[in-house]
């Protein structure tokens, strides 16, 4: 698949070979272990994770030694040092996660998106709120380098789908990350270019559980903040909707999310 099996070896002589002797070989045990948790898995992917192509005979699969997806060659050129990773050479990365290196962000942006792809609802609310954290506390998440790593991500469009696909709860947690990224004129630009998204959230506010209404509430907020958003709204008869949930709500949190 990839040069994944020859690194194996040469951790486990810097220094897995003691575990072995102490323990036998076998499962994640040791170095090499530590560095394969939480890959992607070879047998369940069939497609570039950043580009989408389909894997072939020629188009191989190779692993991102940061964010642990399943990428082609086309995007996974690069070599980085990953911190903690328990060796100290560069190793092969995919474009997002090596920008991300050479910046230092905090946050693996393809590993959050992977778990918000993924069927876990537990995994996409955690993914959720990591982002909407950093988002919220820190301005670099505003970096043109992080707002086209989203879009190379596609992840306007994956969260428009949970709005409208996911549970309650994951609901909720995207909304609040939607509200930390439209605090941003970058990620307003960015997020105007999906057209459902506005729709998905008004449907939220109208329709979902108190806690995503809240949630949608304030990214709908975020929104407005702009001339445009606020054009936006109008246009999605937007206004209606806030009314009426002003006027049927005495939920003291929608109340001040909506005001």
């Amino acid at each position: 698949e990839d040069e994944a099996a020859a690194e194996a070896p040469a951790a486990r002589s810097r220094g897995g070979g003691a575990a072995e002797a102490a323990g036998g070989g076998g499962g994640k045990k040791g170095a090499a272990g530590k560095q394969t948790e939480g890959w992607a898995k070879d047998d369940e992917v069939t497609q570039c994770f950043l580009t989408g192509v389909k894997f072939t005979l020629v188009q191989r699969k190779h692993h991102c030694r940061y964010c642990g997806q399943i990428v082609c060659a086309d995007v996974s050129k690069k070599t980085a040092k990953v911190p903690g990773r328990g060796v100290s050479e560069a190793v092969r990365v995919c474009d997002v996660c090596y920008e991300q290196l050479e910046r230092g962000d905090p946050v693996c942006i393809a590993k959050q998106v992977a778990k918000l792809r993924s069927e876990s609802e537990t995994a996409r609310q955690q993914a959720a709120k990591e982002l909407a954290n950093w988002a919220s506390m820190d301005p670099q998440f505003a970096d043109k380098g992080i707002v086209h790593a989203f879009e190379a991500l596609r992840a306007p469009e994956l969260l428009t789908e949970l709005l409208q696909t996911a549970t309650p709860d994951t609901q909720a947690g995207v909304a609040k990350l939607l509200s930390a990224m439209l605090g941003y004129d970058e990620y307003r630009e960015l997020l105007h270019e999906e057209r459902e998204l506005l729709d998905a959230i008004l449907a939220l506010v109208r329709s979902g559980g108190t806690e995503s209404k809240v949630s949608a509430m304030s990214a709908l907020a975020s929104l407005t903040a702009s001339k445009s958003g606020r054009s936006e709204v109008r246009r999605a008869k937007g206004l209606v909707i806030v009314l009426d949930v002003l006027l049927n709500t005495s939920h003291e949190p929608l109340q001040e999310a909506t005001c």
